[in-house]
């Protein structure tokens, strides 16, 4: 079993924190000795950091042995109801920190250097892990209040090399070996020390290095003769820099096989059982060996290579594969690895593939189908409530009938076949058409029929967060037809960041706007058509409530046979500190009619012959305004390309305008 060590000071530190309580020595420094409580945990287990380990990862030290010298001379203690106190006279040598007592105070004379030495041993006294740490002590017990951590290190005994894989008996040129170090403070013990205590140099023979690491190195045997033997030579130096600096060596061995080598031996193949996620990615991980040397691992759907690692010649290898766009419903996957002699292994593994990142309706499908796009849905709700966040509902070619609101309500496309192939008809909804209300939609390919029942508030396209305080982002339609809703076909509120890329908004004579855009921000109509509005093309409206009062950041350039194809209101309720119209660029369009019956409307118009005309005709269009009042401007763009009003007034033939 594998154990993660957590780095933590433990044993091999000692900690001298100047003592607050008022029953000092003379003339003398007292300091409290202990092991920190904190890396002592409440099992007894103590995490290694600097101190040699046993084989389940847990530190072998169990107790600390620290001795103090000054110039040289060891310092002797006499055991007192205070402490330990530096005496001539003292009977005591050294002070033993343990699990169970893992404090002492201990006094010492003012203005002198000392060496702090800490030996950490086994439950056999046999010493482990060594460390000192210089002190200079101050003339006044303040001046040495800092604290002072004295550190050990695993003393070196004993290394080894062996090979990861089962071991050969020979080596062939070319073939790659991983070797594994193991640096032990006791002879002939299991003992393992950390691999920050010492540091390592190889050398080899017959071979050169791939890889090298304190855990171990990856070797490449070369083109040595018959009877040579490849060599690896580990030189461990202990890293701690002290009076027990020390160094051993660890010394690998294997002989190139005589004669005509054949490598009639598979390779073995482990796999692990695959994982399938939701959008039908598989992760297939396992592990292969060879007595040689693995040259590649490859997966196999039937005939078809979905993935291949080079195995560079090792004798061992991990391997984790990705797999994505798998065929939906059952799979068998073939595992090949082959050795560099050719020699080939085989293993399949099944796994059941649904990616609910794509999911399909169609007239023909049924809802208790997966979704595939052999085994589609039926009806676009259930496809909805299926399809994961970020995924893709297809819908094919048809004409689905919906009683109720389609509502969105997480991000995600609806991809219809085409205009003319999809249609969707909403006509008997009695809320909106489309209610997207979920950041990050978008809609394409196919034509909306919007609700009729209700010419004041069915909207064929509603896109507007649930809770209107907020803001919905990032919303798009591209090559959309929406036509005769009860009131306009498309709706953005409260929106920042929305593109619509050759969408249609066809009133059908109805009432209300083809697209009305209010209280949004970062709004760009590429290519838009409208017609029969009956209030225009394109409105754009402030408001007084919502998350974003005003309009700004709006491109428009589409065609629009309407009376009015563009116009901007003003709300008579505006947010506090008012909201406006701004940031807007009307490509082609070069002239605005204002008429104070309308206060706060600005009506675009394309050239002056149909500014005019509206201009004159006000009246036939809106009910209690006099022509004589209308005011056309020419349009011009301020110094960041955004549209304005200039200063100049075209006349109004027979108009006091």
């Amino acid at each position: 079993m594998r154990h993660r060590i957590t780095i933590l000071v433990a044993l091999l530190t000692v900690a001298l924190v100047a003592c607050g309580r008022q029953d000092t020595v003379a003339g003398m420094a007292t300091f409290q000795v202990s092991v920190p409580a904190e890396a002592l945990a409440a099992t007894g287990v103590i995490s290694p950091d600097g101190v040699p380990m046993d084989p389940t990862g847990e530190s072998a030290v169990e107790t600390v042995v620290v001795q103090v010298y000054r110039d040289g001379t060891l310092v002797r203690f006499a055991e007192t109801d205070g402490g330990l106190v530096a005496s001539a006279d003292g009977t005591r040598d050294a002070f033993t920190l343990t699990r169970a007592a893992n404090s002492a105070r201990v006094s010492l004379p003012l203005g002198a250097d000392y060496v702090f030495e800490a030996e950490g041993r086994d439950g056999l006294g046999r010493a482990l892990a060594f460390g000192a740490t210089s002190k200079a002590v101050g003339a006044t017990a303040s001046a040495t209040a800092e604290p002072l951590t004295l550190g050990i290190t695993s003393l070196l005994a004993e290394a080894t090399l062996t090979q990861r894989a089962v071991g050969s008996s020979a080596v062939v040129p070319g073939q790659v070996l991983d070797l594994l170090l193991a640096v032990s403070p006791l002879a002939g013990a299991d003992l393992r020390a950390p691999i920050g205590d010492f540091s390592v140099t190889y050398v080899v023979e017959n071979a050169s290095v791939v890889a090298e690491t304190e855990r171990g190195v990856r070797v490449k045997a070369g083109d040595a003769a018959v009877g040579e033997e490849l060599t690896v030579t580990a030189t461990v130096t202990r890293a701690a820099g002290d009076a027990r600096d020390g160094s051993v060596e660890a010394t690998f061995t294997l002989p190139f096989a005589a004669g005509a080598i054949v490598d009639l031996e598979q390779p073995s193949l482990e796999l692990d059982e695959p994982s399938v996620g939701e959008d039908g990615t598989v992760e297939l991980t396992g592990r292969v060996s060879d007595n040689v040397g693995i040259a590649k691992v490859q997966v196999y759907d039937g005939p078809a290579l979905l993935a291949s690692s080079d195995g560079e010649g090792r004798d061992v290898l991990d391997f984790t594969f990705t797999l994505t766009d798998l065929p939906t419903g059952d799979v068998t996957l073939t595992v090949v690895v082959i050795d560099t002699a050719n020699n080939q292994r085989d293993a399949t593994v099944s796994v059941s593939v649904v990616d609910l990142s794509r999911v399909y309706v169609a007239p023909s499908g049924d809802d208790a189908n997966p979704g595939t796009y052999s085994e589609p849905f039926r009806t676009i709700h259930k496809a909805l409530a299926t399809v994961t966040d970020g995924g893709t509902v297809y819908v094919g070619a048809g004409t689905y009938v919906l009683p109720n609101q389609l509502s969105v309500a997480k991000p995600v496309s609806i991809v219809g076949s085409g205009e003319g192939a999809t249609v969707i008809d909403l006509r008997a909804s009695g809320g909106y058409g489309v209610y997207v209300e979920a950041n990050d939609v978008h809609l394409e390919g196919f034509t909306i029929f919007g609700p009729t029942a209700n010419p004041r508030a069915n909207y064929g396209v509603k896109a507007q967060a649930p809770d209107e305080s907020q803001v919905l982002e990032r919303f798009s339609m591209t090559d959309v037809t929406v036509r005769g809703s009860g009131r306009s076909e498309i709706d953005l509120h409260t929106v920042d960041g929305a593109t619509l890329t050759r969408v249609s908004a066809f009133g059908d004579d109805t009432e209300g706007v083809g697209i009305a855009i209010s209280g949004s921000r970062n709004v760009e109509l590429v290519d838009v058509v409208t017609t029969g509005n009956t209030w225009g093309g394109v409105g754009l409206y402030t408001t007084g409530t919502g998350g974003i009062n005003s309009v700004s950041d709006v491109i428009i350039t589409g065609a629009f046979d309407e009376p009015v194809p563009v116009y901007s209101e003003l709300d008579s309720q505006p947010a506090e500190g008012g909201a406006v119209v701004e940031k807007v660029v009307l490509d082609g369009f070069g002239y605005a009619v204002l008429n104070e019956c309308r206060q706060g409307y600005t009506f675009y118009q394309v050239d002056e012959a149909s500014a005019v005309a509206f201009a004159l005709g006000i009246g036939d269009a809106i009910d209690g305004c006099d022509s004589n009042k209308s005011i056309v401007y020419t349009l011009e763009r301020d110094a960041d390309g955004y549209f304005t009003l200039s200063d100049e007034i075209v006349p109004l033939p027979g108009g006091e305008g």
